[in-house]
């Protein structure tokens, strides 16, 4: 083992001599980690930020759901919805999805 290497004994329940097996892995330090778990966090708060729709598309569907009365049209309404970052929204969505499964739409 290098000296920037650690072990790490793993201990497997599910082998009847209970092997472990040493796997090295890079150590780290507790401001490196704190720093990559920062840029983990940031990256995944980024690609939630592209996937939520914007207002344009929300009126949209809203506005076909409403118009249409179609379960399809609702539940593409709900399902944006639900990719709100707004709590009342999120709330609004599962109210709607709620209903439409009580009506027996299946997706």
């Amino acid at each position: 083992i290098l000296p920037h290497q650690q072990q790490v004994i793993i201990v497997s329940r599910e082998c009847p001599t209970n092997q472990t097996n040493i796997l090295p892995h890079q150590q780290q330090g507790m401001g490196e980690t704190k720093a990559t778990q920062r840029e983990v966090k940031d990256e995944l708060d980024r690609k939630l930020e592209l996937s939520r729709p914007s207002r344009e598309l929300l009126e949209e569907l809203a506005l076909a759901a409403a118009k249409d009365h179609s379960p399809e049209a609702t539940f593409q309404y709900a399902f944006a919805l639900s990719k709100s970052s707004e709590k009342s929204e999120l709330r609004y969505a599962v109210t709607i999805l709620d209903g439409l499964v009580k009506e027996g739409y299946e997706f």
